[in-house]
């Protein structure tokens, strides 16, 4: 932004660390002595988890999110949707706890639910940095074509699956279609047991058999 410059008025922007409950004053004036006049004042909080390096651990299979002041900091990837960028990104590790097709959706259809157009992106975290790039992406979605909720009538929310090993360390990357595009809802992740399906059947060689 040129607001800072000549050009744009020199206008001013802070950025601090706060607590939530913390009181705060906030004081606004002018650079000299006659610097008065009229405007709007901004003030917006961000997640916790805005950043890459500060992805929120979820340990269940589901997590309520909210991209509602979030930064885009993420990479854009070519592979994906649209112009390949999620904005206002909110971060969340996740362990595997099985190997299996995992799905992370958005969609009212499946379990999760959000009140904005959602984007979706997946990464391996073995051996990757943040912000993650092409190369440990598993996939990414901005809208889910299988079910209603990705129409627009449904609010263009979105699902992706990949494949995951046990115990494989997830980075999650939740955002939206674009720049401002930002809300809350609930993010619901599930791992499909690698036979699930009839043709993917596993042999049984001994009496007793674990399942789940």
């Amino acid at each position: 932004s040129n607001c800072g410059t000549s050009a744009g008025g020199f206008k001013s922007t802070l950025r601090i660390d706060v607590t939530q409950g913390e009181e705060l004053l906030i004081r606004v004036g002018g650079f000299g002595f006659e610097s008065a006049g009229d405007g709007e004042l901004l003030v917006r909080t961000t997640p916790p988890n805005d950043d890459c390096e500060d992805a929120t651990a979820i340990s269940s299979n589901t997590a309520s999110f909210s991209t509602l002041g979030a930064t885009t900091d993420g990479q854009s990837h070519t592979s994906c949707q649209f112009d390949g960028q999620t904005y206002n990104d909110v971060w969340y590790t996740y362990i595997a706890p099985r190997s299996g097709e995992i799905t992370v959706t958005t969609c009212e259809d499946l379990g999760g639910s959000a009140d904005f157009d959602t984007d979706l992106v997946l990464y391996t975290a073995d051996n990757a940095s943040c912000p993650p790039s092409d190369a440990v992406l598993l996939a990414c979605n901005d809208d889910d074509l299988m079910n209603p909720c990705g129409s627009s009538d449904g609010g263009f929310k979105s699902t992706l699956t990949a494949f995951v090993a046990e115990g494989e360390e997830l980075l999650i990357r939740v955002g939206g279609f674009d720049e401002g595009n930002t809300g809350s809802g609930e993010l619901l992740i599930d791992i499909a047991p690698t036979n699930d399906d009839c043709q993917d059947a596993l042999a049984i060689e001994t009496p007793v058999t674990a399942f789940s």
